[in-house]
């Protein structure tokens, strides 16, 4: 498929990719209930804090540091990777990750991290957003 409107730097036809083959790492939160904390070192983020492209960190909970490292040593989620939610009613929000600190996650929460060398996470946010990646996350589910 080769776009309408072009810059005159590129030439050629738009590839096809599914995101297993431009990714880098694709999984998901924890799968069990870590007890959750008032204060502490780690953020615990849910589906919740996802909302209309953005990370919401307000009345976000903590979890213990042996609890992290359990949930980060497969979840380990770096600044700029995409957080998408997969489950429930809020399914399809999406955000680029803000915070430069370690955090866990619920497995309400998909981290994406795009091959730097083949595409950008902002373009797989950009995606994500767009009403054609948003048909495309709910078929998924459906």
């Amino acid at each position: 498929m080769t776009p309408q409107l072009r810059f005159k730097v590129f030439e050629g036809s738009w590839s096809v990719s599914t995101l297993s083959e431009v990714t880098d790492k694709i999984t998901d939160g924890t799968h069990h209930s870590p007890q959750l904390l008032e204060k502490g070192l780690y953020k615990y983020i849910s589906s919740k804090n996802i909302r209309n492209g953005k990370m919401l960190l307000d009345n976000v909970p903590f979890v213990s540091e042996k609890d992290h490292k359990k949930i980060y040593s497969r979840c380990d989620v770096q600044l700029n990777d995409v957080l998408l939610t997969k489950d429930g009613a809020s399914t399809g929000n999406v955000c680029l990750n803000v915070l430069k600190e370690p955090f866990s996650m619920l497995s309400s929460v998909a981290l994406i991290r795009g091959d730097l060398n083949v595409i950008a996470n902002d373009f797989i946010y950009q995606f994500l957003l767009s009403p054609q990646g948003q048909k495309e996350v709910r078929a998924e589910i459906s």
